[in-house]
């Protein structure tokens, strides 16, 4: 077996083991002596409407969602399981009985179910101060989306880059649009693109 064979097997090894070594050998303990941020810090978000992407009972979204109810935020749980979203937001609700929380369904891996999903919330006329974009599939065996897209890029990534599009689209309205500018912007996509496919 030769050299390049063994690293391209330990070095993403590595990458998994490291830090989950490091955190056992440390219990923690040793971030403790890096300033951080702690949910503590939150401050006050009282009036301000959020949505959450991904709110499975034990998951991030979830305890994210939970903690800006706390701090007084209506609370949007976005997921495509209305099963586990009303789980979820009954949890919440009797977790945080004063929370201001509902769920709406969205399944990222639809572009019109995303899309859907901001016409839904843009009619309501609701501002929108915090966008989590935390949903996603990880290490699922190959599969495409309804789209085509493979499953994992599709929903993690462009299914999110839609619904923040959208939702900002909703928003800017208003805006007065500048030809140079949507160019520049599609230009600078073009040799992003081009880019990532250089380093594949």
């Amino acid at each position: 077996m030769g050299c390049l064979t063994i690293c391209s097997v330990l070095v993403p090894l590595l990458a998994i083991v490291a830090p989950i070594a490091m955190s056992a050998a440390f219990d923690g303990r040793f971030w403790d002596v890096f300033p951080a941020w702690d949910v503590k810090d939150m401050p006050d978000l009282s009036g301000k409407v959020a949505i959450i992407t991904g709110p499975t009972v034990g998951g991030i979204g979830f305890e994210s969602a939970a903690e800006m109810a706390k701090k007084g935020a209506q609370v949007i749980l976005a997921g495509r399981s209305e099963a586990k979203g009303n789980e979820a937001l009954k949890l919440l609700l009797q977790r945080i009985p004063h929370a201001k929380a509902e769920f709406m369904k969205l399944d990222l891996g639809s572009l019109q179910s995303v899309k859907d999903f901001a016409d839904q919330f843009g009619a309501r006329n609701l501002p929108l101060h915090i966008l989590l974009n935390n949903a996603g599939v990880m290490a699922n065996p190959f599969t495409l989306t309804v789209d085509g897209l493979e499953s994992q890029f599709g929903t993690n990534h462009i299914g999110h880059f839609l619904l923040t599009k959208y939702l900002k689209m909703r928003w800017d309205k208003g805006a007065v649009y500048s030809p140079f500018k949507a160019y520049g912007r599609s230009k600078l996509a073009n040799v992003l693109f081009t880019r990532a496919l250089a380093r594949c």
